[in-house]
């Protein structure tokens, strides 16, 4: 695909060579994938071949249970590089379409040797010391946060992260984020009643509307007000 047409390249990864060593990028074998909603992306145990970068809808990291049960580690959106790690070892998760997606795909091997001296690398670093960071925020939401707050929590994290990227608006503006309530369940411990019964607070506090795709931001002042010292 033609990278300069890529609507999230200056928040992807990928970006840092193309704009710095065009040379050392043009020669990396791409190509678009498309997956549908719910599909598989990558499955743990596996090594990755291809490196994806997604650039259109969204899709999360999970991992099963011994009992089946499913815990959704992270919400990938558009920009993010989603198999970093099988780079260097085995997916230790799988990864799954949420909307339909696509995606921009890389050699694994080409890859792997295209960021030995270029500034993807630190960009790279970069990256994962902020997953790291991520992810102990989100240890201190699940042990020490009511429902409401890691609901809350979740969606304006989410919000965020579509407004740094240039994908949502100001706060005036309503954003639908395609989550379900099986999805907020699973990515924070909560039983389907549980979420249902507080995203029905929300709603009626006028925070946010249950849309027919997700759920529809309506009052990011009120969420924040919920969400504690988090925001």
């Amino acid at each position: 695909m033609n990278c300069a047409e890529c609507p999230v390249r200056d928040a992807a990864e990928c970006h840092a060579l193309h704009q710095q060593d065009p040379e050392a990028f043009a020669v990396l074998a791409r190509a678009r994938v498309t997956a549908p909603a719910a599909s598989l992306i990558l499955r743990a145990g596996e090594s990755a071949s291809r490196v994806f970068t997604l650039y259109e809808g969204w899709a999360f990291r999970f991992t099963l249970m011994s009992d089946g049960r499913r815990q959704i580690l992270g919400f990938l959106l558009p920009g993010d590089m989603i198999s970093l790690r099988g780079l260097f070892r085995r997916m230790t998760f799988s990864v799954q379409a949420l909307s339909d997606v696509r995606l921009c795909a890389f050699d694994a091997e080409d890859f792997r040797e295209a960021i030995k001296s270029s500034p993807l690398r630190e960009r790279l670093v970069q990256r994962l010391i902020l997953d790291a960071a991520a992810a102990d925020a989100q240890v201190a939401v699940l042990g020490r946060r009511t429902a409401l707050q890691r609901i809350v929590h979740l969606i304006l994290d989410l919000d965020g992260r579509l407004k740094n990227r240039g994908l949502a608006g100001g706060d005036d503006d309503d954003m639908e984020l395609p989550l379900r309530q099986n999805h907020i369940g699973d990515a924070l411990g909560l039983s389907r009643v549980h979420v249902s019964r507080t995203l029905a607070v929300l709603r009626d506090r006028g925070a946010i509307a249950l849309g027919r795709s997700g759920i529809v931001l309506n009052d990011r002042a009120t969420l924040r007000g919920l969400a504690g010292e988090v925001f």
